[in-house]
Order: C-alpha cells, then sequence, then structure tokens
C-alpha cells in the first residue's frame, strides 16, 4: 500500500514541478518564491545589496549630511556623511544577512562567516540549556500523564541574541524602507 502511496506523490511532484517550470517561464517567478516571500526577496536582493554597499561611492544623498538644507560642505561634512551612509548600509546588510543566516538559506562558507562576525545565537553552551517542554494531559477518567515536548531533548540557544538579532534586522529593514531611493551612485 505505501508503494501506491509513493508513487502517487512522486506523480503529483512531477506536476507541480512542471507547473512551476512554466510559471517561471511566463511570469520570472514561481509560487515556491511567493510561499516565503521574504526570504526568497533577500536572498534574491543580497549580494547585489553588498556589492553596491562595498562599490566605491562618489556622490550622496543630502539626507546624510548634519545639515541636509545646507548646499555647500566641506571635507569634514562629507566625511561625516559618509560615515551616515556607511552606518545605514552596515545596518541593511546585517538584517539580509540575518535572514539568510536564521532561515538556513545559504551555504556552509556563509554560515562560518556569519557566525565569525556576530555569534551563533544556536551554539551549545551550557547556560543556554533548558529542560524540554513538557506539559500534562487529563484523560477522561481523570488521570494525568506528563508529556514531553520535542522528545526530551533539551535544547539549547541564546534567547537574548536571537532578541537582539530580530531587533536590529528590524531596524535595518525599516532602513532600507526609509532610504531606498537614496542607493543611488
Amino acid at each position: 500500500m505505501w508503494i501506491h502511496k509513493f508513487v502517487w506523490y512522486k506523480i503529483t511532484c512531477i506536476f507541480k514541478e512542471v507547473k512551476w517550470f512554466f510559471q517561471k517561464l511566463l511570469r520570472g517567478y514561481d509560487d515556491l518564491y511567493l510561499r516565503n516571500f521574504y526570504s526568497s526577496f533577500v536572498k534574491e536582493v543580497y549580494p547585489k545589496f553588498k556589492a553596491f554597499a562595498e562599490m566605491e561611492k562618489r556622490g550622496i544623498a543630502t539626507c546624510y549630511f548634519e545639515d541636509p538644507k545646507e548646499t555647500c560642505h566641506d571635507d569634514e561634512s562629507f566625511k561625516i556623511a559618509f560615515k551616515n551612509y556607511n552606518s545605514v548600509l552596515k545596518k541593511i546588510l546585517f538584517a539580509f544577512e540575518w535572514v539568510l543566516y536564521d532561515n538556513e538559506l545559504c551555504d556552509k562558507k556563509f554560515k562560518k562567516y556569519f557566525e565569525e562576525r556576530y555569534g551563533n545565537p544556536y551554539e551549545k553552551i551550557e547556560s543556554n540549556r533548558h529542560e524540554p517542554l513538557t506539559y500534562t494531559l487529563i484523560s477522561n477518567d481523570s488521570t494525568r500523564r506528563k508529556e514531553y515536548l520535542f522528545d526530551d531533548k533539551p535544547f539549547y540557544y541564546n534567547r537574548k541574541m536571537i532578541k537582539d538579532f530580530n531587533d536590529k534586522a528590524e531596524e535595518g529593514f525599516k532602513l532600507f524602507g526609509e532610504y531606498l531611493f537614496t542607493f543611488w551612485d
């Protein structure tokens, strides 16, 4: 019986693959892209945005200067403006990198790069160890039974670091929306 289910599953997968192929061909993206849109978007935009952030800039938008209404700027004000500009770009890059890392959309090389640069919130550190989540079931005959969530395995993660990363990523994406029209050269 399981062979029939397996064969039927494979046949439906083939139909889905064909459907997605034609969707990509006709409209440029498929339904899989839309299912997890934010991570698909970040995965597509990140390499381009990183290249943009690392390239040598020749111009800068006035919003990065201390006084955006001023028209004449000296070398010192340009240094400050470029420092502000690079700070915004770094925060946005972190937001993209965190999404790629946290959603496991990256390869081992990128994972290593991220962990060396920012740390690993999922590292197995004894201070981050938590007991398995448990809950009590009460059956119809009023007997109680304790059950474990997550297969009785302790899980490790640094909740504070994850919260900090999520907050920094949220700030980065807000900056991306706020400054999007200033990303030119």
